[in-house]
């Protein structure tokens, strides 16, 4: 079919840049078969080979098949060759999670390329790129970020020069991956949409399904699932089309973390278990571990513990066999997750402030405020308050920089939790009012839904008792449904456990003995089976109490008394209760919102409206306008349906951006909000309201308003943005 090797060799070549690998293998197996090539030739064919093998993450296969092309090239004195099985040996190692003897290939390599003076500049550059983009890679997982950085800025300058598309969109990617771990989300943002404009324009479909994957986390992580879903079945399809099996199982991952957080736990777990399967073909021991771990949280979360720590147990012990610390922060957070709903409070605090550690070595902002949350949670369980406030205020310094939807509502409930062991009225007003917030508002979180649910059922309970009024029944059997409702949707043995709990408690009220000590038994059955003993502990207590008052009544039958099961245990942690009371609740506030500018952009990135808030702001707003049509135009197809609402963190300030063609709105804010959505929603329905200015900004074509039109917005925006309401 070929005239001669050459052209063989670069047809298949351009397969593989294709993805046609299995075409590719094909035509090489067909060159390893002939007898007559020779040794310097089939090495440059068998480096093909490992392409293929790191390509489809088959790392075992590319490892071994390097390690011969290095020693036969080393025989042949083939210092390039030598070079190129450096390389290859260095990229499967990594995938294997051998980051120590991976990074001392690629300093091995840099050796022997500065031995390689007289060689093509170009042909040097190629390697010299690989090299850093490599180094950046382990620099990367390791978490050292700057290095990481520096690397990559290395490997895209070089391959910049040598106008390598292809290598560019890899550079540009990982790089982006890096501003996103460091919490510059608007400039990952920007640098993704461009990768993703010159994958398309090159066909490079790996690329493509890679970034939409890497978008797709973004949007998870800023608690906005449907764009989060959307880019991840796009990446998931074109992975698939292209048969990649990592890109396949990086889709998958993603996809059940979305699911869990909208609750939908089976549907997670079966995008795990495939996805375990995946990087289990592939010998992918970090991700197997990194799956291990998110199928234990699953159970977890269905209340299926000791389920879940055999997974955990599986994930930690494959972490021990390699040499980095990589994930391990992430099994120590699920394990004092588990030791919480045991009940082992001070192991849990071992566990969570060894990972808390981790975090801040690793300056990992986005995870860090999670770790601290659990802490929180099991240090007010241990009836160790003092340490829960020192907790809450340390979160509040992480959350008020990243700006983080899901770290904001997880300090939310921290605070309420505390509040909740108060038993000053006035105190739990203020617990009852954000727990309240968070289970009327939106659900970004099933998990964090359910705990301030049954936290605001057994507020309801303990107001009662406090206020001795048990004219609200009404209220917490609402409440009371509501949990059960959504402990049937996740099949959640927990949520199970304390519904039955929260059911006992109201039997107490109406003086139900009996019932209250079935549905007690019932929950105590529960416990056992799936080892909740957390909730155990407090229903053993409750039936002991309950079989006490029995006893009583037989004795002393006529006298009939309402029994408050907090009150009755109270003198266990009395001295706790009697603190919070005595003093003031340190609950430390969060920045409030400030506003600070308000911009209307005329599609096309005219700036044909702003207003700014505060004089104390040095902010140049035709920046921010031209910064916005950046956003709008790398960002087309978040915005081309208009409607949604997109929030960007861009260093203190919080951008809330709004498409209504052909306009776009940006609010512009500090500090904190939970109301900023619905004031960018009213500015906007308050424009709209008004013929004339809406007319005045839809058909001037971009043209600046006159001073009568500015001055009716300007008096809206003010009304909506710093009413005291």
């Amino acid at each position: 079919m070929f005239p001669n090797r050459s052209e063989n060799f670069t047809h298949i070549k351009n397969l593989i840049s294709e993805g046609k690998f299995d075409t590719a293998l094909h035509e090489l197996g067909k060159i390893s078969s002939d007898a007559q090539i020779r040794t310097p030739e089939r090495l440059k064919y068998q480096l093909l080979e490992v392409e293929i093998y790191n390509e489809t993450g088959k790392y075992d296969q590319a490892l071994k098949l390097s390690e011969d092309i290095l020693n036969n090239s080393q025989k042949l004195e083939d210092s390039l060759q030598m070079l190129d099985a450096i390389i290859a040996k260095a990229v499967a190692l990594s995938h294997l999670g051998e980051y120590g003897k991976s990074l001392a290939y690629i300093k091995l390599g840099e050796r022997v390329l500065e031995k390689l003076k007289n060689t093509e500049p170009n042909v040097l550059f190629i390697r010299k790129a690989t090299l850093n983009y490599e180094k950046g890679f382990i620099f990367e997982v390791e978490e050292d970020l700057k290095n990481s950085l520096d690397s990559y800025l290395q490997s895209l300058s070089l391959r910049r020069e040598l106008d390598d598309r292809q290598g560019l969109v890899n550079s540009n990617n990982a790089i982006a991956r890096v501003y996103f771990k460091m919490g510059d989300i608007v400039r990952a943002l920007l640098i993704f949409q461009q990768s993703m404009s010159i994958a398309r324009e090159i066909e490079d479909d790996k690329a493509e399904a890679d970034i939409l994957n890497n978008i797709c986390n973004i949007y998870l992580w800023k608690g906005d699932f449907g764009p989060a879903l959307e880019h991840c079945l796009q990446s998931l399809a074109l992975s698939e089309e292209i048969d990649n099996n990592e890109l396949i199982a990086n889709a998958l991952f993603s996809k059940s973390l979305i699911y869990n957080h909208l609750g939908e736990f089976d549907r997670s777990i079966k995008n795990l278990e495939r996805c375990l399967s995946t990087r289990e073909d592939m010998n992918d021991k970090v991700g197997i571990s990194e799956t291990l771990n998110a199928l234990s949280y699953v159970l977890f979360m269905k209340g299926e513990l000791n389920q879940a720590t055999n997974y955990l147990n599986q994930g930690q012990e494959i972490l021990q066999t390699l040499e980095s610390n990589l994930g391990i922060d992430d099994i120590l957070e699920t394990l004092g997750m588990i030791l919480y709903q045991r009940g082992e409070y001070e192991q849990a605090i071992e566990q969570l402030i060894k990972c808390m550690e981790l975090r801040e070595d690793q300056k990992n902002k986005k995870e860090l405020a999670s770790a601290i949350f659990w802490l929180i949670l099991v240090n007010i369980e241990n009836n160790t308050l003092e340490q829960a406030q020192d907790y809450l205020k340390k979160m509040q310094k992480i959350i008020e920089k990243q700006n983080n939807l899901i770290s904001n509502l997880k300090y939310r409930l921290a605070s309420a939790l505390i509040l909740k062991k108060s038993n000053n009225l006035d105190i739990l007003r203020k617990a009852r009012n954000i727990f309240n917030e968070i289970v009327s508002g939106e659900m970004i979180d099933i998990g964090l839904s359910s705990i301030a649910l049954f936290n605001l059922s057994e507020l309801y309970l303990k107001q009662m008792h406090l206020s001795n009024n048990f004219d609200d029944m009404v209220n917490i059997n609402t409440m009371i449904e509501k949990h059960y409702a959504l402990a049937e949707l996740i099949e959640s043995h927990t949520m199970f456990a304390e519904n039955i709990w929260l059911k006992a408690n109201v039997s107490l009220i109406q003086q139900k003995l009996p019932e209250a000590k079935l549905f007690m038994d019932q929950a105590e059955q529960i416990t056992e089976e799936k080892g909740l003993r957390r909730l155990g502990m407090k229903v053993s207590r409750a039936i002991d109490i309950i079989k006490s008052h029995q006893e009583k009544t037989k004795t002393f039958p006529i006298k009939k008394e309402i029994i408050n099961l907090e009150q009755e245990t109270e003198e266990l942690n009395g001295d706790v209760i009697r603190m919070i009371d005595k003093r003031t609740v340190d609950i430390p506030k969060l920045q409030a919102e400030e506003p600070v500018l308000l911009i209307i952009v005329y599609e096309g990135g005219v700036t044909v409206y702003s207003q700014k808030f505060s004089q104390k702001e040095m902010i140049d707003e035709m920046f921010v306008g031209g910064f916005l049509t950046a956003i709008d135009a790398f960002m087309h197809q978040t915005f081309a349906t208009g409607g949604s609402i997109e929030r960007i963190q861009h260093q203190e300030y919080t951008l809330l951006l709004k498409i209504e063609n052909p306009l776009l709105f940006c609010y512009v804010f500090k500090g904190q909000s939970f109301t900023a959505i619905q004031k960018l929603d009213a500015i906007i329905k308050e424009i709209k309201k008004s013929t004339s200015i809406w007319q005045a900004l839809t058909n001037n074509l971009g043209v600046e308003l006159g001073i009568t039109d500015n001055e009716l917005i300007e008096e809206l925006a003010n009304k909506v943005f710093l009413s005291e309401d």
